[in-house]
């Protein structure tokens, strides 16, 4: 009995407490960097990204809980958010393991795609606005943070910058991503 409360105490607390950390590890002057474009794209892809997984969730018959678990995880940082808004939604643990599922493949699969991808139309090379852009797509739409660096690696260390930077300022959006699920 001990383990389980162990194990429910690190996925509530200190898993909130981590990200919340790993947040802080983000410069003002790394936002600045980053700027608008990042933040406006990121708040986009949060919102349709859920409002998306709510949607495709109705039209296959999920559970509002799962296709809210799914869109949690796709819309800010994979397995992290989904265990993040478990607690909040009330969600029962067979809806957990398909979130997590879910957004673990599909991320994976974008983090081996996105640099094929940058490849293919970058072909001459990345200018330098090219480059900004890329880590603000790879960064808003990949789902965990390792993945984002890799694939933002693989193209170049710009990329990766932007991208991890990106990402960050979706995980930022977490706290206040679950405030909204309270209303679910």
């Amino acid at each position: 009995m001990k383990l389980f409360e162990g194990v429910q105490f690190g996925k509530t607390k200190l898993l909130r407490l981590g990200i919340v950390l790993y947040g802080f590890r983000i410069t003002l002057s790394q936002l600045a960097y980053a700027g608008w474009p990042a933040l406006l794209t990121d708040v986009f892809v949060v919102g349709s990204t859920f409002w998306l997984a709510m949607v495709i969730g109705r039209r296959f018959k999920l559970d509002s809980h799962t296709a809210a678990l799914v869109g949690a995880g796709s819309a800010i940082c994979g397995a992290a958010a989904v265990l993040a808004a478990q607690p909040v939604l009330k969600a029962k643990e067979h809806a957990v393991s398909v979130a997590v599922a879910t957004v673990v493949v599909f991320g994976t699969v974008a983090m081996f795609l996105y640099p094929l991808l940058a490849g293919l139309l970058f072909s001459g090379g990345i200018p330098d606005a090219g480059q900004f852009a890329w880590g603000v797509f790879t960064g808003g739409t990949i789902h965990e943070v390792a993945q984002v660096a890799a694939a933002g690696s693989a193209v170049n260390q710009t990329v990766a910058d932007v991208a991890v930077i990106t990402k960050m300022i979706r995980v930022i959006l977490l706290a206040r991503f679950c405030c909204f699920c309270r209303g679910l």
